[in-house]
């Protein structure tokens, strides 16, 4: 659970960088 939670973290982190550059 806590390698998956981990993952959804890294995903997210990358995700919301990736939008910030975009915006």
């Amino acid at each position: 659970m806590s390698r998956l939670w981990r993952g959804i973290q890294i995903c997210n982190l990358a995700s919301t960088c990736v939008g910030f550059i975009s915006f």
